[in-house]
């Protein structure tokens, strides 16, 4: 099925802009070029390396010193909290670049995700530290600290060891932390306290409730000047060796109880491992939106570093009962169903147990979470009967430190029991967890983007893939854009049920003002009672691990000049139905920049997951992606621009799955030696239905009946119907027929529907060799089958036909 519409290419005004698109996702697709010579390039978007201090201090200035390429003097910053002001100095250079910035006293302290823009694009995004300590660091190390509590950033190489001294009074409470690999450091850090003789009297390696990070607290033996080391355990601390240390004394809390709240309701929220007083008890209300999120400490306890990830989750949340069960003792607590219930195992060889109404012979999942939360227990699960009868038990497993079990429940059976207990039979303070128990299958979609930024020209468009792990829910699901400036259109928004990814095109009118800012994509999932939200997060960056409510921005980054290449459809001549195994000539756009000229390779994505087949490599079997059942354009065409136009052809694959897909054609504008990518973009999102292009119907009895002493003659007759699109004759024919028979075909044109096969089958057949006999109808890369099943004609039937006869 072609047509032939031509390419338009357009020029712009002569004044040249930057534009830079980044892709980061992991689909899979071919690559068709075309062969010119480029004048122009596109100006690559800028790239933070350092960034110094680590920490934004609320209510003051904070003096931060950017470390990168194509940084210029028009860079700014756009972040996950407000920025009041923000100024940037004289001397600005492509590789440094200081700017201050101040923030209103009332932002909460935690962690916020920031990135750098440009003329020219934007950067990756890294996390900063968000609190009222004085930041200190933009100047170099410091080496000695007048006053505390202080923030101090610095960088430690190979065997580096940062030393910081002061004053101290005996009596004075005292704790330094220091924030490296839950900033993404690579760095193993090990603090020591010496004192004025230099004598260790302190010293701490990485801690399980900060991730890895170590922290001292110390009552400080006697006046005098006391001296802090950190290095990394081996003295082989590797690029990017960054971090940030905190010094005197500042609020935190390492654990709570609940780990977990409804979404949208309250609780009372009790901090563990904390600096808060004994006995606080904070009033915490849940986002709406399911997922993390921060717990916030009361301002007045100074508090500083990352939160305590909190969860907002879709069912009730209990806490364990203050009433220990003895072991043998099948008294348990009742929690509701589903539900999430935290629990301590406060001393060794505690066992907690809870009581769940079931119905019988249906299936529960039953999870425990410790690990991630920074708790140090070895988790164990053990389910009941509620007389006693064990029927499921589960432990760590490799790859997944959260005991989890999927429950057949008995027949007779209405309430299950589970144990919660540590492996080793230890318990404490911390030894925290949450229990979840759900109906297997509960919904609990997750949403993922491929990219953290997007930098857009104005009258460009680019390309977002959001990917869905559907874990239970296989509705539709319709995305919702949130921060998109007025005028700015999206589409491939909507996934149809059973679709794992979406295509959103963003594109933005031509003569758009510049801007920067923040996205958030959600997905609503069902209606009225069992509706559901859930935000779609970016890939993770480094410090977004442990806070993964920072990855819920899209950082976005219009910029006002025209793109240097622009792509979409054309408007006219082309269908929204694509006929299975058939070729189809597409009719694209493609805009360049008045002078810019060049190679520009094309490539098609798709919603189409990617098929994959297992090769032979090294005498191992491999998975690789499957081009030949891939939707993609025709390899090795040259289409040039000066010949009038570009018209890729897109190969349908003949056993691709009949639904809805979204495409985007993406174009490269290639160097003269075809080794760079000058510039990028996309075309709009567009949603077309793989079909097939015919169906064939038996008019004619599938069955048929063969004598085994003498020859048979039947025939065969059916009906094909034909998609109108569909210009190519169809042939049709017998296959599986016994060696030496002739296999009947016929080809059927445009106008005809209806076909009729004779065939004679030979004497004294095996009939097990008629097993695989068929009709098979076939055009161009698409094939339809119908079995014809063989029967061998009775005694009786043969002596009947010869008496009729």
């Amino acid at each position: 099925m072609n047509y032939s519409p031509k390419l338009t290419v357009v020029g712009f005004p002569s004044r040249l802009y930057p534009v830079v698109f980044r892709f980061c996702s992991m689909f899979f697709y071919t690559a068709v070029g075309v062969f010119a010579s480029v004048v122009v390039a596109d100006t690559p978007a800028p790239v933070l390396r350092s960034i110094m201090p680590r920490g934004l201090e609320t209510g003051a200035p904070t003096l931060l010193v950017l470390e990168g390429e194509h940084l210029d003097a028009n860079l700014m910053l756009i972040a996950t909290i407000p920025i009041a002001k923000q100024t940037l100095r004289p001397g600005a250079t492509a590789t440094r670049v200081e700017i201050e910035v101040t923030l209103d006293a009332g932002i909460p302290a935690g962690w916020a995700a920031l990135w750098t823009t440009t003329n020219s694009g934007i950067s990756k995004g890294l996390v900063m530290a968000v609190d009222s300590l004085p930041q200190r660091g933009h100047s170099g190390w410091a080496e000695s600290i007048d006053t505390m509590p202080v923030a101090l950033s610095g960088s430690v190489r190979g065997a580096e060891i940062r030393k910081v001294s002061f004053d101290g009074k005996q009596g004075q409470p005292f704790a330094v932390e220091v924030e490296s690999k839950r900033f993404g450091s690579t760095t193993r850090g090990v603090l020591r306290l010496l004192d004025a003789s230099g004598v260790p009297i302190a010293s701490s390696t990485g801690l399980r409730e900060l991730a890895g990070d170590p922290r001292i607290m110390h009552t400080l033996p006697k006046d005098g000047r006391y001296t802090i080391e950190f290095h990394d355990l081996l003295f082989r601390a590797a690029d990017p060796g960054f971090f940030r240390m905190k010094v005197g004394q500042w609020g935190w809390s390492d654990l709570a109880m609940p780990l977990a709240i409804r979404r949208g309701s309250s609780s009372p929220v009790v901090p563990l491992s904390s600096s808060l007083p004994a006995g606080v008890l904070l009033s915490i209300t849940a986002p709406v939106t399911y997922g993390s999120f921060p717990l916030e400490l009361p301002a007045p306890s100074r508090p500083a570093g990352p939160n305590l990830a909190m969860f907002a989750s879709d069912f009730d949340e209990v806490l364990e009962s203050s009433v220990d069960m003895p072991p043998g003792d099948m008294n348990a607590q009742p929690i509701p169903f589903p539900a999430g219930v935290t629990g301590r195992i406060s001393v060794a060889g505690q066992r907690d147990r809870y009581r769940i109404a079931v119905t019988p012979e249906s299936s529960v999942r039953i999870a425990l979470e410790s690990h991630a939360m920074g708790s140090p227990l070895d988790g164990i699960l053990v389910v009941r009967t509620s007389s006693g009868a064990q029927i499921a038990a589960a432990d760590d497993q490799p790859g997944n430190m959260n005991p989890t079990v999927v429950v057949k429940i008995p027949a007779n059976t209405d309430a299950i029991v589970v144990d919660v207990g540590d492996v080793r039979g230890h318990g404490g303070d911390l030894f925290v967890y949450r229990l979840t128990v759900t109906p297997e299958g509960f919904p609990d979609p997750l949403f993922t983007l491929d990219t953290e930024s997007v930098s857009i020209h104005s009258g460009g468009t680019s390309l977002v893939r959001a990917s869905v792990d559907r874990r239970g829910w296989n509705g539709p699901i319709d995305l919702a854009v949130s921060g998109l400036p007025a005028a700015t259109l999206i589409a491939g928004t909507h996934l149809d049920p059973g679709q794992s990814s979406a295509l959103l095109s963003i594109h933005v009118p031509a003569g758009s003002a510049a801007f920067a800012g923040l996205l958030q994509i959600s997905a609503t999932l069902g209606t009225d009672a069992s509706r559901m939200q859930r935000n779609a997060l970016v890939p993770l960056f480094p410090g977004t691990l442990h806070h993964s409510w920072l990855r819920k921005n899209l950082a976005l980054a219009i910029l006002p000049s025209p793109p240097l290449l622009a792509t979409d459809w054309q408007q006219n001549g082309n269908t929204s139905q694509w006929l299975r195994g058939t070729k189809l000539s597409v009719p694209v756009n493609i805009t360049l920049q008045e002078g810019a000229t060049g190679t520009v390779r094309l490539s098609l994505v798709s919603t189409q997951p990617v098929p994959t087949k297992v090769i032979k490599e090294n005498n191992v079997d491999k998975t690789v992606p499957d081009i030949d059942r891939s939707l993609r354009f025709e390899s090795d065409v040259p289409l040039a621009i000066n010949a009038g136009g570009l018209m890729p052809v897109v190969v349908i694959p003949g056993d691709l799955e009949e639904r809805a897909y979204d495409v985007v054609v993406i174009a490269e504008l290639l160097s003269a030696d075809a080794n760079s990518v000058i510039a990028r973009s996309s075309s709009s999102s567009r949603r077309v239905l793989a079909v097939s292009p015919f169906s064939i119907q038996l008019i004619s009895d599938p069955k048929i009946v063969v004598k085994s002493s003498e020859l048979t003659p039947l025939t065969v007759s059916g009906r094909l119907t034909r998609h109108p699109a569909l210009m190519s004759a169809i042939r049709v024919s017998v296959a599986g027929l016994p060696d030496g028979t002739e296999a009947p075909s016929v080809e059927l044109p445009v106008g005809q529907q209806d076909f009729v096969l004779n065939f004679t089958m030979p004497a004294g057949l095996d009939m097990a060799k008629l097993a695989g006999l068929k009709i098979v109808a076939q055009c161009e890369g698409f094939t339809v089958t119908i079995p014809l099943v063989a029967q061998l004609a009775s005694s009786r039937a043969i002596r009947s036909e010869r008496r009729a006869g």
